[in-house]
């Protein structure tokens, strides 16, 4: 490839310098070449299809850049990441890689890190965002790659030459093609500017950055092994589209709490680039930068900060947006004196060095913001190069070092779990996040208790030390009433890993001497094969054996529940096991086998008449036009678990007749106005612009009436409570937010198992509480005999001792309150699940309550030997 501009360019301003690379380019595509517009333009945005052109012929063009498919999305679009460097480094990126890994893998002595530092190249990543409404990062994301290619200036050669930069230009390409063409379809009328309709990821939405721990979706693990398995960056810059108004830029330092298990060394590397980004933009007279607000350093789980945890330098830039590429003329009355904290918004200091008085916002301005973030960090990515690497490697051995001399120094996971198909994906969840896992190859002793061969160990003796104590230890949010104290936490305040997911797990605190070898692969031990029984026995404790039924059922092969308990030798199996009978042996083995779910064979059919027949349930889950992040973790959930659904539309429902089709209809958490009213029709096209309305209100109350069941989720509890005429209230609906708050904690719950909804699950589960639901009996509604009663709880928060991580204010006034419950109505039942059983993907612990409302649909959830038992029978 013939090497461009011979001659060194000193730092020219950018407009200056546009003009300069057009000319002498040449056979280096700009991204107006393929797109047709430069980026930024009014009224103007790129999509996928175009972005993939160019980024192909940038490669083509230049040895400078290797653009390399790193998977698929949810959709199965082609996910890309461009690697761009100086074209000796170019050569021998495998070296660079290779010195990254050891470094930040901590293997290497002091004085091979030093050597491997100054041989070595800082790795930086900056991406083009994730969520897709917010559209400058991507379109921004050609222009730096041209730059950072074509650009001879003495800065960018400096940082091609010392920096292995990683860009991944879109991290959510079906939302870009999603948001492109709606505001495609709008532009030029009045509703140019109308929110989408539907999710801009197909699952997740706007929780696409609340997936790097849990690492559900495609585009989050695919990301995550460039990060913890390949790269090892010590700088990840993470672009994002909603600073606090009027601010037209979020850089570092973050506001406070800072969580104690980010390394200092992160934190002092987040300061030293917030510094340099801060001065960038004061001498190109950027103004409109604001730092220490509203976005903290807490909580583990986003795109910036998981990386954290990772002894990665993780930063944030929210650059200001109107709406798509439309752009907008604020006036000086348009900005506030103040922004939400107090600070002030006219006046400068520390915070808001130099305020922004208003005028034109164009997509344009967004792309050159973000263009001085981005320069800012790759310079300092250059001209510290060896303090990255080393900084990463001192990190890295610190937590090596603190997990060999104190506690905790090692987390066992025994293979007696409740449901060992949890404590595997909790498993996984660690392990595509960087954890080194261990088996123990023989028993051995821990204490009074021998493990099992086959115990899984996580040492803590590890390079990513801080992500797995977050993870698995209890969080102690600090009090946002303190002083000094933040008013609201950004996201979750706790999210302990083992809470959510029902897993036990064994602190150890002194050196264990336990046999082990690494484990490569995650996976459920294989079961045997299947000998000739009387019939067979599916344990309902494990999440995945419901997987296993919906399989059977779809197969055609029925499927009974027993309301009792079954004995086999010293082992008891809980009250609601599935049975399948002796002559579907050959398919049942053949699916469990698959699935790794151990079927139990029986001698003898249990006694009595404790049977329920299941069958394959027709289920319906509302989608409305307000697009609901709550809707699509219900789709993906079900899917994950092989529950047929449908979505149903707001006229879908409106239409009725939902008794014939479905068996359970769930309402995915959303309040009752989005619910009900849907978007304003000034707002949206009419097609989209309608919620239930009274007419679907009235159709959801006869499903259930018919005998349906409806299963509220969280806020949707809203919508039977307020119009159904139940005999419950909303425990919090009167209680203001300085009486009570808890934005995202674990709650401790206690559940009856022996309720079907209650089914599998422990007498004492976890919920994830965001704001969430708790409930009020009306007098008289809940009657000594169950089998009469109007509502059965089925779940209530605990009495005492009720947060287990995270924070909360006011807890007296859930305590004992009711958080699931069956109510009546009709023929049918309406489930009401406080909080969101599913939350996020994480909540193993509490999938169940989704899956028996489902069940309880599928057969007679009114049979006779359920109320028997109830009562005592």
């Amino acid at each position: 490839m013939r090497r461009l501009f011979p001659h060194a360019v000193a730092l020219i301003p950018l407009c200056v310098l546009s003009v300069f690379l057009q000319t002498f380019a040449g056979v280096i595509p700009r991204p107006e070449d393929v797109f047709g517009f430069r980026p930024g333009a009014d009224y103007k945005l790129a999509g996928y299809a175009q972005m993939l052109d160019y980024y192909r012929r940038l490669d083509a063009s230049s040895d400078r850049i290797k653009v390399v498919e790193v998977g698929s999305t949810a959709q199965g679009r082609p996910m890309m990441l461009a690697i761009i460097s100086s074209e000796a480094n170019m050569a021998e990126l495998t070296k660079f890689r290779a010195i990254s890994e050891k470094l930040a893998r901590g293997r290497a002595t002091e004085q091979e890190a030093a050597e491997l530092a100054r041989s070595g190249k800082s790795v930086v990543w900056i991406d083009g965002g994730l969520h897709a409404s917010e559209v400058g990062h991507a379109q921004f994301s050609p222009e730096l790659a041209f730059h950072m290619v074509a650009d001879e200036s003495e800065q960018i050669r400096a940082i091609r030459d010392n920096v292995i930069f990683l860009q991944m230009p879109v991290m959510n390409p079906d939302g870009l093609d999603l948001v492109v063409e709606w505001y495609k379809r709008n532009l030029g009328t009045r509703f140019e500017t109308s929110p989408l309709p539907e999710l801009y990821h197909k699952y997740a939405g706007h929780d696409n950055n609340r997936d790097w721990y849990m690492m559900t979706q495609p585009e989050t693990r695919n990301v995550s092994r460039l990060l913890y398995e390949i790269w090892y960056p010590q700088i990840v810059l993470n672009h994002h589209q909603t600073p606090p108004f009027p601010a037209r830029i979020f850089i570092p330092p973050f506001t406070d709490p800072t969580n104690p298990n980010i390394p200092s060394l992160v934190m002092q590397g987040i300061n030293s680039l917030a510094g340099a980004m801060g001065n960038r933009f004061l001498e190109e007279g950027k103004s409109g930068v604001v730092q220490r607000i509203e976005f903290d350093a807490w909580w583990n789980g986003g795109m910036r900060t998981t990386p954290c945890f990772h002894n990665m330098v993780g930063i944030l830039a929210e650059t200001a947006l109107y709406n798509y590429a439309t752009p907008y003329y604020y006036k000086s009355e348009n900005i506030p004196a103040r922004f939400k904290n107090g600070l002030s918004a006219q006046v400068a200091s520390r915070d808001y060095p130099q305020p922004w008085k208003g005028g034109h916002w164009r997509l344009r301005d967004a792309i050159d913001y973000m263009m001085t973030a981005s320069l800012a960090v790759l310079d300092m990515g250059a001209k510290h190069r060896e303090d990255w690497l080393l900084n990463i490697y001192r990190m890295a051995r610190e937590s090596i070092e603190r997990g060999k001399s104190s506690g905790p120094r090692a987390y066992l996971i025994a293979p007696d779990q409740h449901d060992p198909s949890a404590a595997v994906a909790m498993l996984e969840a660690l392990h595509r996040g960087g954890i080194e896992i261990e088996q123990a190859q023989t028993p051995f002793l821990h204490g009074a208790r021998l493990f099992p061969q086959g115990t899984f160990v996580i040492r803590t003796a590890q390079a990513f030390r801080p992500h797995l104590v977050d993870l698995m230890e209890p969080q102690y949010y600090p009090s946002p009433d303190a002083e000094g104290g933040n008013g609201r936490p950004y996201d979750m305040t706790g999210w302990t890993l083992p809470l959510q997911m029902g897993v036990k797990i064994v602190r150890v605190e002194e050196e264990l001497t336990a046999k082990t070898s690494p484990v490569t692969t995650i996976s459920l031990p294989a079961v045997s094969p299947l000998a000739p029984a009387q019939s067979f026995l599916i344990d309902r404790r494990w999440n995945s054996s419901y997987q296993l039924v919906n399989q059977l059922l779809e197969a055609g092969v029925p499927v009974e529940v027993y309301a009792k308990e079954v004995a086999l030798g010293e082992e008891v199996f809980p009250p609601g096991c599935f049975l399948v009978s002796a002559g579907y042996r050959e398919q049942l083995g053949r699916l469990s086998a698959a699935l790794r779910v151990p079927v139990r064979p029986l001698s003898a059919r249990p006694g009595g008449d404790w049977y329920e027949k299941l069958r394959q349930p027709r289920v319906g889950v509302h989608k409305s036009w307000v697009a609901d992040a709550d809707e699509g973790w219900t789709r993906w959930l079900l899917e994950q678990y092989q529950f047929p659904y449908r979505s149903l539309s707001d006229a879908d429902i409106r239409e009725g007749r939902l008794r014939e089709n479905f068996d359970a209809i769930i309402l995915p958490s959303d309040t009752a106005s989005h619910l009900v009213q849907g978007h304003s029709p000034s707002r949206m096209p009419p097609e989209f612009a309608r919620g239930l309305g009274q007419l679907g209100l009235k159709h959801l109350r006869e499903f259930a009436e018919a005998g349906g069941t409806l299963v509220a989720f969280d806020a949707a509890c809203s919508v039977p409570l307020r119009f159904f005429d139940m005999p419950l209230t909303s425990s919090l609906e009167r209680v203001s937010a300085d009486d009570f708050s808890c934005p995202g904690s674990l709650v401790r719950l206690s559940v009856d198992p022996e309720d079907p909804l209650g089914y599998g699950m422990t007498e004492e589960a976890v919920a994830c509480f965001a704001e969430s639901q708790a409930f009020d009996l009306s007098t008289g509604s809940e009657l000594s005999a169950p089998g009469d009663a109007a509502v059965q709880t089925i779940a209530r928060y605990a009495n005492k001792n009720l947060l287990l991580s995270g924070w909360i204010r006011g807890e007296e006034k859930i305590e004992g309150k009711r958080a699931v419950l069956r109510v009546r109505m009709g023929e049918g039942q309406i489930v009401l699940v406080g909080f969101r059983p599913h939350f996020r993907g994480q909540s193993h612990g509490t999938f169940k309550l989704v899956f028996n409302s489902i069940y309880s649909a599928a057969s007679d959830w009114s049979a006779g030997t359920r109320l028997a038992r109830k009562s005592g029978d």
